[in-house]
This record gives C-alpha cells, sequence and structure tokens, in this order.
C-alpha cells in the first residue's frame, strides 16, 4: 500500500510492507535489512554505497542512522531514517551544531537547483532550533556546510513554502482521484493505472516464496526460477513479483568471490532462468554473460531464460550487438510507450504498453542474421526495448516489468512462466 503525504515544504510518497520473518530470525534483524534506506543512499543501493566508502573514507554517523523504540512488553516499534538531521556536540563551554540534509540526485540533476533543495529542506530545523532569521542562526554559532547563503534564507514567517500556495496544492494532489479525468497526460495516466493495480494485486496472497543461494527446496510441483542478482536495487522486487505468480525463487549473486559457476547453478535444476538487472555493463557480470551466451546456442540443459534491463543487454552482447550510449539521452525512472507487435510476451498486451524504464545504454542490432530480433520499440521506434530468440525460449527486455510504474507488466512475467522445455 502506499500514500502521498503533503507537508509545507516537501512531499513523500510513502509504503506500507507487511512480511513474516524467517524462524531463523528476530525483529532486530529484520530492522538491520532495511537500512540505510534507499532515500539515502540512492539506486543501484550495494553499488552506491561502494561509492560513498571509496570517495568519503569515513563513517556519515547519525545522518543515515535511524533512532526509534521498541516496547518489548507489547512488540510495537517505530523507528526512522534520519534526513534533515541537527547534530550537536558540546564543546568546552558551548555547542557546535551542523544541519545536515540533501536530496535525490538523477542523471538529470542541476547542481545550483539541488544545493538549494537541500537549503530548503533544512530551514524547518534551522526555525524549530533556532527560531527565525539569520542573526538568531549566526547568534549561536551554527556551522553552515552548504555553499553560498545562509540556509535560514528560505525560512518565512508562517512556518509555510515561499513558494505561495504550493503547499495547498501539493495537498490537493495529493488526496485527489484523477484516475477517471480526461484531462491527465498520458504517462501520468498510465502510472495511475499501474498503481491502481498494484494496489488490487497486494490484497492477493503471495503463492511463493524466494530464498538466498545455495539453500534451496523447492516444492516439485513449484515453477522454479533462479534470478542471477546483479546488485541492483530492484532484485528483490523481481523476485517478490515472480512469487506472486507461484514461482520458487532462487536469488543467485551474479557478480564477487561468492558467484557460483554455471555448471553449480544448472545441478538445482530450474524451470526457468532470470537474469537480473543491475549497475554498469553486462561485461560486470561474468556469470551473467556465460548464461546469456549458452541460451543462445541452444544447448538442451538450458531453460526458458528471460533477461531484464542488464540482462536484456548482455543477451545482444553475447549475440554481438553493439551496446552504447542512448542518442536519445538516459531514461531513469520514467514510464514510457512500448511499442510492439502482438507477439512472445506481449500477445496479451495493449499496444502500446507502458513500462519503466532506468536505462542509458541501449543495444544496436547487426544488419546482417542474428538469433535474436527486435520485437518492441520505445515511442520513437529507434531504441530496441525488448529482443526474443527465433526459438521462442530466449527474450529480453530493457524496461522492469516489476516496477509499479510498468502496467500490465506482470503478464509479461507471466507469460514467461508458462514457457516450457521437453526436458524439464
Amino acid at each position: 500500500r502506499w500514500r502521498v503525504e503533503a507537508f509545507p515544504n516537501i512531499q513523500h510518497m510513502v509504503s506500507k510492507v507487511t512480511g513474516r520473518l524467517c524462524p531463523s530470525s528476530d525483529v532486530w534483524a529484520a530492522l538491520e535489512a532495511v537500512f540505510p534506506g534507499g532515500s539515502i543512499t540512492g539506486c543501484p543501493k550495494t553499488a552506491t554505497i561502494a561509492a560513498i566508502d571509496a570517495l568519503e573514507k569515513e563513517p556519515r554517523r547519525c545522518w543515515t542512522g535511524s533512532l526509534g523504540f521498541a516496547d518489548l512488553f507489547t512488540g510495537d516499534g517505530q523507528w526512522n531514517i534520519l534526513i534533515r538531521t541537527l547534530e550537536a556536540e558540546a564543546q568546552d563551554s558551548s555547542w557546535r551544531a551542523v544541519v545536515k540534509a540533501g536530496g535525490g540526485l538523477t542523471i538529470g540533476s542541476d547542481p545550483s537547483a539541488e544545493v538549494q533543495e537541500a537549503k530548503l529542506k533544512a530551514a524547518r530545523i534551522l526555525q524549530l532550533a533556532f527560531s527565525q532569521g539569520t542573526t538568531a542562526v549566526q547568534r549561536r554559532g551554527v556551522e553552515e556546510r552548504l555553499p553560498g547563503t545562509d540556509a535560514s534564507m528560505h525560512v518565512t514567517r508562517n512556518g509555510g513554502n515561499p513558494r505561495t500556495g504550493q503547499a495547498e496544492v501539493a495537498q490537493q494532489i495529493a488526496v485527489q482521484d484523477v484516475a477517471g479525468d480526461q484531462h491527465v497526460p498520458p504517462r501520468l495516466g498510465g502510472l495511475l493505472k499501474a498503481f491502481e493495480a498494484q494496489r488490487l494485486e497486494g490484497r492477493q496472497p503471495v503463492r511463493g516464496t524466494w530464498t538466498l543461494w545455495p539453500a534451496w527446496t523447492p516444492a516439485a510441483d513449484k515453477t522454479r526460477v533462479v534470478f542471477i542478482d546483479n546488485l541492483d536495487s530492484f532484485s528483490l522486487n523481481v523476485a517478490n513479483a515472480l512469487t506472486k505468480l507461484g514461482a520458487e525463487v532462487l536469488m543467485v549473486p551474479g557478480r564477487g568471490p561468492t558467484s557460483p559457476s554455471v555448471e553449480e547453478v544448472l545441478k538445482v535444476r530450474p524451470s526457468h532462468l532470470v537474469l537480473g538487472p543491475g549497475p554498469g555493463r553486462p561485461e560486470m557480470s561474468p556469470l551473467t554473460m556465460a548464461f546469456a551466451k549458452m541460451a543462445l546456442r541452444g544447448l538442451p540443459q538450458m531453460p526458458p531464460l528471460l533477461g531484464l534491463c542488464l540482462g536484456h543487454q548482455a543477451l545482444g552482447v553475447a549475440e554481438g550487438w553493439r551496446l552504447s550510449k542512448s542518442a536519445l539521452g538516459p531514461c531513469h525512472g520514467v514510464t514510457e510507450e512500448i511499442w510492439h507487435h502482438h507477439s512472445g510476451l506481449f500477445s496479451q498486451l495493449d499496444n502500446p504498453a507502458r513500462m519503466m524504464r532506468y536505462n542509458s545504454l541501449v543495444l544496436e542490432p547487426p544488419t546482417g542474421t542474428s538469433k535474436l530480433q527486435v520485437c518492441a520499440w520505445d515511442a520513437s521506434r529507434k531504441l530496441p526495448m525488448a529482443i526474443e530468440g527465433r526459438d521462442g525460449q530466449v527474450y529480453g527486455v530493457q524496461f522492469h516489468p516489476e516496477s509499479a510504474g510498468s502496467y500490465q507488466g506482470d503478464q509479461i512475467l507471466r507469460a514467461f512462466l508458462s514457457l516450457r522445455r521437453s526436458s524439464f
């Protein structure tokens, strides 16, 4: 479940997540697993944390921690993520305070606008802690860590947003039902349809489970999916989407020292194989590239294979297609029209479909013959958004079908899980 909460200076999309603890875990293990949050690290989380460690070379202290409480008698607890935080330290006979604030950076971020946004977020804390105005802030010796003018410059006397009426408009947007409005832009309309479908789907019980490599004992009558995890922040979203369709999913590390060999993975006899998304290029995941090459050779031990985003790119690279930066620029977190010819996994979808994209690299098909063919394109009809093998057992999609913004994305996954090999 999700909702939009509007405040004077900010808007938040809030999700409600429920789950069951594994027998071997306790509540503290569950709490630890959700930190640091994606709103702090960005996506992909694992790769971003590694980059932060390499660049900053010191811990971020309270800025990315959490404050909360646990009631050991009732089992209740509330925990937050420390953002827009004032951290104070006693120094001799005085106090020194630092207000930390930031924002989510994307490929299209404007540096000066990001600085101003951070100041706006810090302004409310300055107002609450040190009253109104620049003079009050300076008198108490607050060190402003942002370049430019004083962080309190955005504070208004009524505590609201200095941009006239913005808080009121945000509140209206948060509660207005625009699903049936004919004046809604197509992109927003597609998102609303996808969100509504996700909301209804969330009411259905989860039929499968996912497990981390190597422990796996799937039921004999279940669809057994091996998912190659390439360190994407959405990996578990994909796994969860597959379990909702009844699959038993084994999460296999695709990078790093714990990544198994192809032979070890095939020993568990998966019924389906999914090459997951991830940062960088597909060559950074040797296991993904190995499976992509095997799938294109049509080896009998290979189950039906689906490549998602980076996994889709791996199939093209394995076939010798060129992978380069998109001529139309990066497309991150945007729902776009996907045009297709109703073949394979797209046979039951609207045309155009609307899917969520997170990519800056695109495949370029060769002019000669190939074991793969393009079966879907972006709105410009220039960029390949999906490919399929000529044997009907290998597919790749550049977008994220598991995303809440991908309307009918679950139908692509369902169609893939319906594929069967005679040897299985």
